[in-house]
């Protein structure tokens, strides 16, 4: 979108008679910030053209002057390169609802527009040191300033799921506040790697990220065993340890459809290092019998019945042992993901 303003600019510029071989879509577009007072109140705020040749106007308006906004108002419009009365070139905005206009007394600092009137109020372009704002909602908020930067250079960046234009090194203004963002980079022959991150109000925030493009260690226990999809493939069944992964951000699949599991999460696997866990699904059995007894598991004790315990979800033999008996009786419960299983059992009844 930079692209269409950049080339009304431009025509202007080339109207007037102006060179334009140094002007960059960069430099031709940019919030621009205005105050004043408006009868007994005081406004303040920006206005900020995007090169699809739209623009939103953001006012603030103290009404009692003591530094905090009473309300707010937005207004929207789109603009286009027009002569005016005096056959000059120059800026004509249509506001949404409102009346049309041109910007007045627009200065240029080189080749980029630095300042300009407009409906009585004078605007300047956004200094470092002022405000940043973000319009991506539907009400104004102060945002931050964000540089990117990547080991190697010319990574490709997706800031919360959309295409940020250019590649690393780059700076991405006008990047909200008080909210958590995901980063992700990717660069050709080398892992994806992904960030969150959270920036306060007018913070200029740099994140440095290093594409991995060597081995890593992948180990995952689990009970019950489940099958492992890396990427989309299929690379076997838990438990699982394999040195021959690539470093970098992997979308991991887990199942065991007999058992009604299902899992999917993203895996960040530094360069030459080892990302393990060890994972369980669950459900209750809850278990009486007419003679208390005491319930082993893999000759683990569990507990005494009446019983309510947690395990993995799969067929289990368990063994029932009065506590005056030295061998017990055998029991096979099926654990469903998720689910309690309540058993009545008669001892004798059982298996030895």
């Amino acid at each position: 979108m930079y692209r269409s303003l950049a080339v009304a600019l431009i025509l202007i510029l080339a109207l007037a008679g102006t060179a334009l071989a140094a002007v960059s879509i960069e430099d031709a577009v940019g919030q621009f910030l205005f105050a004043g007072n408006v009868g007994s109140d005081y406004q303040y705020g920006f206005i900020e053209f995007s090169a699809d040749h739209e623009y939103v106007w953001v006012i603030h308006v103290d009404t009692d002057h003591d530094q905090l906004e009473d309300r707010y108002e937005v207004r929207r419009g789109s603009y286009e390169v027009r002569r005016n009365a005096q056959g000059e070139p120059g800026l004509y905005l249509l506001p949404q609802g409102g009346e049309p206009g041109f910007l007045e007394q627009t200065d240029f600092s080189g080749l980029r527009l630095s300042a300009f009137t407009y409906e009585g109020f004078s605007f300047h372009r956004r200094r470092p040191a002022d405000s940043l704002f973000d319009m991506s909602g539907d009400q104004p908020e102060l945002s931050g300033q964000l540089e990117v930067i990547s080991v190697p250079p010319g990574a490709a960046i997706w800031l919360d799921g959309k295409r940020v234009p250019g590649s690393t090194p780059l700076t991405i203004e006008s990047t909200s506040a008080g909210v958590e963002h995901t980063l992700r980079a990717e660069l050709v022959d080398h892992q994806p790697q992904l960030t969150t991150f959270t920036l306060k109000p007018n913070q200029r925030k740099r994140i440095e990220v290093k594409l991995a493009s060597g081995k890593a260690t992948f180990a995952l226990k689990t009970e019950p065993v489940v099958k492992v999809w890396m990427d989309g493939r299929f690379i076997g069944a838990t438990p699982m340890w394999r040195e021959d992964i690539e470093a970098g951000l992997h979308s991991v699949e887990l199942r065991n459809d007999a058992l009604g599991i299902r899992e999917s999460f993203e895996v960040q696997i530094e360069e030459g290092r080892v990302w393990k866990k060890v994972m369980r699904w669950e459900g209750t059995i809850e278990l009486r019998s007419d003679v208390q007894c005491n319930v082993f598991l893999d000759d683990e004790q569990l507990g005494v019945t009446p019983l309510s315990v947690k395990l993995p979800v799969g067929v289990h033999r368990l063994e029932l042992r009065p506590p005056d008996e030295h061998h017990g009786r055998r029991l096979f419960v099926t654990i469903k993901l998720d689910q309690a299983t309540s058993l009545d059992v008669i001892y004798q009844d059982l298996d030895r």
